[in-house]
């Protein structure tokens, strides 16, 4: 829900300031918030499929199950319930997930306009790529140190500041990415890096992605991880390979049409 908020509001930034606001009668702008829109309809896929307030309550068998959307469900209290985890109830609670979330989705511009750019062969997306990778990268960052302080803080996270747990390992993967992408911009300006340039602003949002499906599935045994493989991580899945697969035969195009 988050991470669907930031993008909407990042799409409203991007419309009025900066080379969005040059942009925006465009063709290229077009398609890149319409990529951006596929994006956060997926996330509001998620939401529809498990919703973030549910609640538990009693069916007519007198047995306790979890309400979705169901407005109407009267809430089953557990005064001995235990509440949140103990690892949770941290001051790094309230900032550590935020800022990462912050990050990601300002991830899905570059994406979207890197999409637009390979698509409409329009060289003008990294115009509107750029300024997000910076945010992207600086949120990112300071989600990354903060929860390496929380681990620290924490010791049921696994003590010191790093562990290569595979959630930490794969959110550092596209702070990597990242940080080639930028640096690849300074020479995109001579006109190098025409290819490496989209396929770095792609792999980031995708390995982004990726992050959210080992946190998500279960399938990776990780402290971050609070679920088993459920509907919501099979549409992260197939999400996940739509991306995959589109970019892939963007890239490809490019490749060998510059050949």
């Amino acid at each position: 829900m988050i991470w669907t908020g930031f993008i909407f509001l990042m799409l409203t930034v991007t419309r009025f300031t900066g080379a969005g606001k040059t942009l925006r009668e465009t063709d290229l702008f077009a398609l890149m918030r319409s990529v951006s829109l596929f994006v956060a309809s997926i996330f509001l896929l998620l939401l529809a499929l498990k919703n973030p307030f549910s609640m538990y309550y009693f069916t007519g068998a007198g047995m306790p199950e979890v309400t979705n959307w169901n407005l109407f469900a009267e809430p089953f209290v557990v005064s001995y319930g235990q509440g949140m985890n103990p690892l949770l109830r941290n001051f790094w609670m309230a900032i550590h997930p935020p800022l990462l979330f912050l990050g990601y989705a300002a991830f899905t511009l570059p994406f979207a306009a890197a999409i637009s750019g390979l698509v409409l062969k329009d060289s003008r997306w990294s115009e509107l790529a750029t300024g997000w990778m910076r945010v992207s990268w600086l949120f990112l960052t300071l989600g990354i140190g903060f929860g390496a302080f929380w681990a620290y803080e924490v010791l049921g996270w696994g003590a010191w500041y790093w562990t290569w747990d595979p959630v930490e390992t794969s959110s550092l993967i596209p702070w990597l990415t990242a940080t080639a992408y930028l640096h690849a911009k300074f020479r995109f300006r001579h006109e190098e890096y025409g290819f490496m340039l989209p396929m770095l602003a792609l792999v980031s949002f995708i390995l982004v992605v990726f992050s959210t499906f080992v946190t998500r599935s279960g399938l990776w045994v990780s402290v971050h991880s609070w679920q088993d493989f459920t509907t919501e991580g099979m549409v992260i899945a197939l999400f996940l390979l739509i991306l995959a697969g589109s970019s892939t035969f963007l890239l490809v195009r490019k490749y060998f049409s510059e050949d």
